[in-house]
């Protein structure tokens, strides 16, 4: 089992900045029944749940359960507010049992953080972009096929029941017997 993790920008801008982080698993050997992915994100940077909707809870594990085929992971990774600039570690987390045994790896992945000047000049790894943009692209295709149904509003009126509808109604029925 082969993982590749690949940054669609090796840099971020230290405000408001944004990149993909792609985790690619090659399952051309022998396949866990589950594994875990966890991303460990420094202070400062933010992560949207995985763009490729697998399970994944509030901190960023992602479980995959019986996957016979390559999976790619895609994270949107942002800044929201200014951090030094610098370089950052990004910690990738694979574990799983594995021939009985647990395997767990680690893996980390620098980041640059650089002023905003040098947002221009920020080199953009292709293939990401394309497959996030296809990733998306697809998501917005599905949720347009979704239907909705309006349902008419309802209209509110005024009504006085009769002395008889009174008298029959449980609590007109709770009154009778006092």
């Amino acid at each position: 089992m082969d993982v590749q993790i690949t940054l669609e920008k090796t840099q971020l801008e230290c405000s408001e900045g944004m990149t993909h982080l792609l985790v690619h698993i090659d399952h051309s050997s022998a396949v866990p029944n589950k594994m875990m992915i966890r991303l460990g994100l420094p202070n400062g940077i933010n992560a949207l749940k995985n763009l490729n909707q697998f399970s994944e809870d509030a901190d960023h594990n992602v479980t995959l359960i019986d996957r016979h085929e390559d999976v790619d992971l895609v994270f949107e990774l942002f800044t929201e507010e200014d951090l030094p600039i610098g370089s950052l570690l990004l910690m990738v987390t694979l574990s799983c049992m594995f021939n009985g045994k647990q395997y767990k790896r680690t893996m980390q992945v620098p980041l640059a953080i650089v002023p905003e000047e040098r947002s221009e000049q920020i080199p953009v790894n292709a293939e990401i972009a394309s497959y996030v943009a296809k990733i998306k692209n697809n998501q917005r295709q599905h949720e347009e096929q979704i239907r909705y149904v309006v349902l008419p509003p309802l209209q509110a009126r005024d009504y006085t029941r009769s002395p008889l509808e009174k008298k029959h109604c449980i609590q007109g029925f709770t009154e009778a017997f006092r």
